[in-house]
């Protein structure tokens, strides 16, 4: 993890997404569509800020049904497997490098999160928990 301050990391705010699509653990094909609104959550395996973060990914999702939530994650197949089994995680778990992370959305620090309307991002930051996550929800 590289040191940023958070602000100076990720896609900016007004910005759209990048023109990608992902394929989930299963080979499901996972488009970044433009009329959509999306939480992007992103973790690292080896950041104990993220591990602490995963067990509340589920309450984050539920904060809004009208964005679509996808989370990245550093980790191999087996992990990510695991994770989302364990979890009993239904959004998609898609697996990037940091360095992809970087390439893609400009993300150098982790946990990190976007929330996008109609594919702008609308907020980001990092994000510790769940009171986190809403703290920068009610930003919106």
């Amino acid at each position: 993890m590289k040191n940023i301050l958070s602000h100076k990391t990720g896609i900016n705010i007004g910005d759209e997404l990048p023109d990608l699509y992902f394929f989930q653990l299963d080979g499901t094909k996972v488009d970044l569509i433009k009329d959509e609104s999306y939480i992007l959550i992103f973790v690292s395996n080896y950041c104990l800020y993220c591990i602490d973060l995963l067990p509340e990914v589920e309450k984050i999702k539920d904060v809004s049904k009208k964005h679509k939530l996808i989370l990245f994650s550093t980790g191999d197949s087996e992990d990510n497997i695991e994770m989302k089994k364990y979890f009993n995680w239904k959004f998609p778990v898609i697996h990037l490098t940091e360095d992809e992370m970087e390439k893609y959305f400009k993300i150098v620090k982790q946990p990190f999160c976007i929330i996008t309307n109609k594919n702008k991002v609308k907020q980001k930051g990092v994000i510790y928990n769940h009171k986190d996550f809403i703290a920068m929800f009610n930003l919106l």
